[in-house]
């Protein structure tokens, strides 16, 4: 018993200590990044704030999934101490979290006054963010456990228990992404601090989304405090109806910024969205992607034991290594195809819907100044604004007369422009 009880012990300590091994690293490392920073700011350097607050979150980012992939990996001692071992996993994402906003607000200094609204804020977003996520498990659980029950009531063999099992888990992953897909307007509303869009807007709003030939959504603006953020995003199906129905998301820094011509051209291209079904494409390329690395996963693992040796450990962390590559690629590929959609909705909102081209240039490179974002720097989903001006002013000499004949004229007459400008 004794020997036994050390065992666990050591497996205990050996695990506080990989956990506490990257959270270490990640401290040392945001000590440098924020020396770093407050010698930008003694030399009075322009910070790019959204490419450095990117650097923070993407080294938050792989600390996070070296976590998941041990927390995956520790399935023994979790079942056999399962109070103490998930406390350090706690521990550890807690740890690293403070430290990461400790970070974040040397680039965002929050004032003394506003910590307790902002506080407010983060927690009531982050508990719906963590209503969501179980939500989501709920789904998946009960999912697994209706055909695990489906295949004790036919008395199934172990090999076709095991694939219901399997389908199960396909049909919750699959139900879960769907109904939190649906439920997206409504967990937004309640997880960011909105108000209704004021009424002076909503008339000019509702006129963009009927020339799209869509019923007006729920529109929403996103008090963004004392940041200076410039968003707009949309939410749902055109299809919704009801609590369901698509939403608008519009910050209240880019409402104030941007002129009535650029605001045009900003909603037409959150229309366009709509019109193109890019929400509900990224729902069903999400499945597909889940599913398929899925049984790739199912098959790695089968094959594991042909190929590496037992005893060794090899065989108990290759799923969870296997499972955090899959969402890494999952992700990487999401991330392509939401670039490639925002560039299909620019051209859909100035071919399609009228939008200007000069005012979608001008609000994209507007709402790049309002978050520091760097032009010609490629977001996590969205491409550089400039590159996606090019992309979108190339297919429109190719498709539009109009176009062509415009930007000639202005070639022609370079003092025009510049009075434009």
């Amino acid at each position: 018993m004794e020997a036994h009880s050390s065992e666990i012990q050591l497996t205990l300590e050996a695990l506080a200590i990989m956990t506490a091994i990257p959270v270490v690293i990640f401290a040392l490392w945001a000590d440098y990044f924020g020396r770093y920073l407050e010698n930008l700011v003694d030399q009075k350097e322009e910070i790019e704030r959204a490419a450095k607050i990117g650097q923070i979150r993407m080294a938050g980012f792989l600390v996070a999934i070296f976590q998941i992939g041990l927390f995956l990996g520790s399935s023994e001692v979790r079942r056999n101490h399962p109070v103490f071992a998930n406390l350090i996993f706690i521990s550890a994402i807690l740890t690293q979290g403070w430290i990461q906003a400790r970070l974040e607000r040397k680039i965002d200094p929050i004032p003394t006054g506003e910590r307790g609204p902002q506080l407010k804020s983060a927690l009531r977003g982050l508990g719906w963010i963590a209503l969501g996520a179980l939500f989501y498990a709920g789904v998946f659980v009960f999912s697994i456990k209706c055909f695990t029950w489906f295949a004790g009531w036919i008395q199934a063999d172990k090999t076709v228990s095991a694939a219901l099992v399997v389908v199960g888990a396909i049909v919750g992953i699959i139900g879960g992404l769907a109904l939190n897909f649906a439920l997206g307007p409504i967990h937004l509303k309640m997880a960011l601090p909105v108000l209704p869009l004021p009424e002076e807007f909503v008339q000019r709003f509702r006129e963009a989304f009927a020339r799209a030939g869509l019923r007006q959504p729920s529109l929403w603006l996103i008090e963004s405090g004392r940041v200076a953020t410039g968003t707009a995003f949309i939410a749902g199906t055109k299809w919704g109806s009801g609590p369901l129905r698509p939403a608008l998301f519009i910050s209240r820094n880019a409402l104030e910024t941007l002129t009535p011509g650029e605001l045009d051209a900003v909603v037409l291209h959150e229309a366009s969205h709509l019109c193109m079904n890019h929400l509900v494409k990224r729902l069903l390329l999400s499945i597909a992607l889940i599913t398929g690395t899925m049984f790739l996963g199912i098959f790695v693992l089968l094959l594991a034991p042909l190929f590496l040796p037992s005893g060794l450990g090899f065989q108990s962390l290759l799923g969870p290594f296997v499972a955090v590559m899959a969402f890494v690629s999952a992700f990487r590929v999401l991330a392509v195809q939401s670039r490639e959609h925002e560039v299909a909705a620019d051209l859909y909102a100035v071919e399609g819907l009228g939008a200007s081209y000069e005012d979608l240039s001008n609000a994209l490179r507007k709402l790049d100044r309002l978050n520091g974002f760097a032009p010609d720097r490629n977001g996590v989903t969205h491409p550089a604004t400039e590159t996606r001006l090019a992309l979108l002013k190339a297919a429109l000499l190719i498709r539009s007369d109009e176009f062509r004949q415009k930007l000639s004229a202005e070639q022609a007459d370079p003092d025009k422009t510049d009075k434009a400008a």
